[in-house]
């Protein structure tokens, strides 16, 4: 038995080849004939017996009835200059969904941006026009309202304790959009990634701003899904498609779809959405501190506080040991010993080559004090403290070396984003955040990315107390541990953050340029102030303690911008939009001093 049970296959492959030769052409074909019949009818019945496949097309027909009333197709035309005083109309599309009952429909900024008309077709054909409610640039969000009535809006995935929708990769989603106008279309995959941040979000001259923390998504998104639901697989949404990934290079916009596709969580979007309906505009959350993420250089966090150079990083100091008693500290940047500079361990080496043991060296240390942010360069002597491979009880890195390697050193291990710099007098500082704490979790959720803590914070609104989960060493003790602060946020100043005054930026928040009020002058206003009418923007008040001080009086008026003519507020607001107004020299302003003298100035951050 065991003999047949061994040759027996071998025997049917032999036998069905004699078979084969001799029965010739045709009868192999009728044999291939019925076996793949055989396999066809067994795979039918096979499907019939199993409802799997069944249920799940049944799921996914379910999925499409619930969401498909809540999404919306949009239209818009926008004005283009096609020759010297000619303009011309141009349309185009997007999707969005309807967020309430009230009208109010969410969709991507970029989608009704400078649309002059908008039109919102539902899913049953009918056409309303739609009025632009606000939008936010920096996150590529936009509320527009339709005719209410009739309407259903799109159920949103519940959020937990801490404010996030759980998403998690490999979850099963679903986009929903018109992709190349085919609308109400459907396509489905899975969550890929998340916390993605891609420099998608521009601004008018292509600099990337704002805030990201997409959802990556192996579902078809393709143009026209801009805007449209990303659902989960119970019909809620939680997310916005709004970029993908086209193919052509490394390149992520409106193009065609290329196997990943971003959306924008819904727990960015429904904070931002509700100041839109409340108040037309949006204000961010804000903290006071410059991170980095683990992964980056120390070279790239010393640049956070000015240091540009070389030099070695006191990554940790013993207790008790003579350095840390001659007042070497954690984060000195030594940059010479014994009068030789040093950039590497290499140098170290021959630097110490010839010192005794006993012998005390010279180092030239660059340090930085977050107490008062500013650094300064002083001398230490350590005394008896060289060995063969560098200082005794003093660990030091190379400005290459990653903030991780620094922090492994220390006894950390875990993920989270590191407090590069703290600024005077915030949010962060005045709850007693510190220099170098590690930010582990917001309100609950972890941090792993520097553009994740940016979008949670920007995300909520100022005044809301956020609780900040960190890791602090403490060099006294020779450890780190664990603490949990509560922060007040603080109002972000979009301009100061990026340079740029973006479209939605109130008129009246120029502080940050040291203009704390201005308007567009009038022969009233000129009158008031004693001096001769001018076309142009007439500043009322400058900032106490700004570089204006001084500079302009209450009463000039600001007639040009980078040499262009200034009529009025509406004039000077467009102009300065095109500019970058962070330092080294911001925008050149030119302006009538109330002596009616002409004078230029620059414009400038502080």
């Amino acid at each position: 038995m065991r003999r047949f049970n061994s040759y027996g296959p071998s025997l049917i492959v032999l036998g069905t080849a004699i078979v084969i030769l001799l029965a010739g052409p045709s009868a192999v074909w009728r044999l291939t004939y019925e076996q793949t019949r055989a396999r066809i009818i067994q795979a039918s019945e096979a499907l019939d017996d199993n409802p799997i496949l069944q249920q799940l097309s049944q799921a996914y027909r379910d999925i499409a009835t619930l969401v498909e009333p809540s999404v919306v197709h949009i239209s818009t035309e926008r004005p283009m200059t096609v020759r010297l005083g000619e303009r011309r109309y141009v349309g185009s599309s997007g999707s969005g969904w309807i967020y309430d009952e009230a009208g109010h429909v969410v969709t991507n900024y970029h989608v009704i941006q400078d649309a002059q008309r908008i039109e919102v077709q539902l899913h049953n054909g009918i056409i309303r026009a739609a009025e632009v409610v606000g939008y936010d640039q920096s996150t590529d969000i936009a509320v527009i309202k339709i005719e209410p009535g009739r309407l259903f809006p799109a159920l949103i995935a519940k959020t937990d304790d801490n404010g996030a929708a759980a998403v998690k990769q490999g979850d099963l989603v679903f986009a929903f959009g018109s992709p190349f106008d085919f609308r109400f279309s459907m396509s489905s995959g899975v969550v890929s990634g998340i916390g993605r941040s891609v420099g998608v979000i521009r601004d008018e001259r292509g600099v990337p701003m704002g805030y990201e923390n997409f959802i990556q998504v192996d579902a078809a998104i393709n143009p026209g899904n801009s805007g449209g639901p990303l659902t989960n697989a119970r019909g809620r949404v939680i997310g916005m498609n709004t970029a993908i990934a086209t193919g052509r290079g490394s390149r992520l916009d409106e193009g065609q779809f290329a196997g990943i596709g971003l959306a924008i969580p819904i727990d960015m979007i429904e904070p931002v959405v509700e100041q839109i309906i409340d108040s037309g505009s949006v204000q961010k959350g804000f903290l006071g501190v410059s991170v980095r993420d683990l992964q980056d250089t120390i070279a790239m966090e010393l640049s956070l506080i000015d240091f540009s150079g070389y030099g070695l990083t006191v990554g940790r100091v013993d207790v008790n040991n003579p350095a840390f008693e001659a007042g070497l500290e954690l984060g000195d940047v030594i940059t010479a010993i014994n009068d030789q500079q040093v950039r590497t361990q290499r140098d170290l080496d021959r630097a110490t080559a010839g010192v005794g043991s006993g012998e005390t060296v010279e180092l030239a240390v660059w340090r930085y004090d977050p107490r008062t942010d500013r650094a300064e360069r002083v001398q230490i002597s350590l005394p008896g403290v060289v060995a063969a491979n560098g200082f005794r009880g003093v660990w030091l890195l190379e400005l290459d070396d990653h903030i991780a390697d620094w922090l492994a050193l220390l006894g950390f291990t875990g993920r989270g984003v590191r407090i590069s710099r703290l600024e005077l007098d915030k949010p962060a500082r005045r709850a007693g955040l510190r220099y170098r704490d590690i930010v582990t979790q917001i309100n609950g959720v972890p941090v792993r990315s520097v553009p994740q803590l940016r979008s949670k914070i920007s995300s909520m609104r100022p005044g809301e107390v956020v609780q900040v989960k960190l890791w602090r060493y403490e060099p006294e003790r020779g450890h780190g541990r664990e603490m949990v602060f509560d922060v007040e946020l603080g109002r972000l100043d979009m301009v100061r953050m990026t340079g740029v005054i973006p479209p939605d930026q109130p008129d009246n928040s120029l502080a940050g340029l040291g203009l704390a009020r201005i308007a567009t002058n009038t022969p009233e206003l000129s009158a008031r102030y004693g001096t001769r009418y001018l076309a142009g923007v007439l500043v009322e008040e400058v900032v106490k303690g700004s570089s204006l001080e001084g500079r302009i009086e209450p009463g000039s008026v600001i007639v040009a911008v980078m040499d262009r003519m200034v009529t009025d507020v509406d004039d000077f607001f467009d102009l300065l939009r095109r500019y970058d107004l962070r330092r080294p020299r911001g925008v050149r302003v030119t302006f009538v001093a109330t002596d009616g003298s002409r004078n230029t100035t620059y414009l400038v951050i502080e």
